[in-house]
């Protein structure tokens, strides 16, 4: 076994600086930086990690990889391409942004799809307060679902539409003038009325007599 052979240097003509940097050639093994570019150029966010842990990882990275003055435009084109949560992806590749706007905006919309997150896990806790429970929904799905229901409309059934529905108040025991037929209208009126499926003379439309037709 030969061994190591090392560089003569005479110290006694050289800086402190120069020995170190001779003596750092001599010991310390070069990086490789193509694969240092390698691993950053393919760094993923992982889950359960913040937009800031995964910028942070980057910057990390980016330190042995001699980008110089194109580090920090690199880093925002990196950390957009390799981000987990694609609508936030998509507000940032709307626009051109800074390096810094472009993380400040990631990390303000996190923050608001956390705060969203955590008010809906609350109110699932209690099956009091929200109609979802056991149901692995998204917040989308559930404004979704209660704007749909908000904007549903009562449709009456039965042969009865529009002015032709018969009238009557709160006291059952008043009688009325059934506005299909002119018969006095009780309770028991809508399975005999005459006007169910006749046409009026007057306007051709079903359900009326044309002495009540409006």
């Amino acid at each position: 076994m030969h061994a190591r052979k090392f560089p003569h240097t005479n110290v006694e003509n050289k800086t402190t600086q120069e020995i170190w940097e001779e003596l750092e050639l001599t010991f310390i093994r070069p990086r490789n930086v193509t694969f240092d570019r390698y691993l950053l150029l393919t760094r993923k966010q992982q889950r359960g990690e913040t937009m800031e842990q995964f910028h942070s990882a980057l910057r990390s990275l980016a330190e042995h990889c001699q980008l110089a003055h194109l580090e920090d435009e690199l880093l925002r084109d990196i950390f957009t391409a390799n981000m987990i949560d694609h609508e936030i992806q998509k507000e940032l590749l709307k626009t051109t942004l800074t390096p810094e706007k472009a993380l400040e905006s990631a990390v303000s919309i996190e923050l608001g799809i956390r705060s969203q997150l955590a008010i809906h896990s609350k109110q699932l806790a209690d099956p009091h307060q929200n109609a979802f429970v056991g149901r692995e929904e998204t917040i989308s799905e559930i404004s979704s679902a209660r704007f749909r229901g908000s904007n549903r409309t009562t449709t009456p059934r039965g042969p009865y539409r529009g002015n032709n529905r018969p009238t009557f108040n709160n006291s059952r025991n008043t009688p009325h003038n059934c506005r299909n037929c002119g018969q006095t209208w009780d309770i028991n009126h809508k399975a005999k009325c005459q006007a169910i499926g006749q046409t009026c003379r007057r306007c051709n439309k079903p359900n009326h007599f044309a002495k009540v037709c409006r």
